[in-house]
């Protein structure tokens, strides 16, 4: 579904670039490949980032938050997450 969406934005983008129909076709043709551009790539990595821990999405818009906020506080959160990434607890092998 993702690389069909990414062809259609990609085609779209591409038939607005030679065939502008109205005013705004400039916007509407760089949103299609931005986009197109974007769904391409987490099609493309769409394997990798299901193996993505589950606190990682839910600090992602903590994130983002802090950085349109408050940019300086990136100093103390980014380290912070690191941390939580290297000292979690692992998963201790099954036995039989």
């Amino acid at each position: 579904m993702l690389g069909a969406i990414t062809v259609v934005l990609l085609v779209g983008g591409s038939v607005l670039w030679v065939w502008p129909f109205y005013g705004g076709a400039a916007e509407l043709q760089s949103a299609c490949w931005r986009i197109g551009a974007l769904c391409g790539a987490l099609w493309l990595a769409y394997d990798q980032l299901r193996g993505v821990p589950w606190w990682v999405w839910l600090a992602l818009p903590v994130v983002l938050l802090v950085a349109a906020r408050r940019p300086q506080l990136l100093v103390l959160v980014i380290p912070a997450l690191l941390l939580l990434a290297v000292l979690r607890p692992r998963k201790s092998p099954k036995r039989r």
